[in-house]
């Protein structure tokens, strides 16, 4: 599994995969699974919801050949998404008990460099 794919122990310089810690520390529990598989799609649902905006966008990495590869591997990951099939989170019905300004002031002073962006 990709989570634990870069090991080392604290003696050593080599990584390795060690599918135990992963094991023990996510495989066997159904709720930490489901977190991931949520925070995946919830990611992939916000990376839906600007697909139309991945082609025109502008990357600064301060070097021209991570903006082009950056550029190349966003819209092959559009071109993926969209082939297939993802269903997004219909993130509307998580927060029905608030109205999207209560949450943006909750959020608002934690966040406040990102909630800036929304407000």
């Amino acid at each position: 599994m990709h989570i634990s794919q870069h090991y080392s122990k604290p003696d050593s310089d080599i990584c390795r995969r060690n599918h135990t810690i992963y094991i023990n520390t996510v495989g066997r529990f159904k709720d930490r699974i489901e977190n991931l598989y949520f925070t995946y799609a919830f990611a992939l649902s916000a990376f839906q919801r600007i697909q139309d905006d991945i082609p025109k966008f502008v990357y600064s990495t301060y070097n021209q050949t991570e903006n082009q590869l950056l550029s190349k591997e966003m819209n092959e990951l559009e071109d993926k998404l969209a082939s297939s099939g993802f269903q997004p989170v219909k993130d509307e019905d998580l927060f029905t008990s608030i109205t999207k300004q209560q949450f943006v002031n909750e959020i608002q002073p934690i966040f406040l460099n990102i909630t800036r962006i929304i407000h």
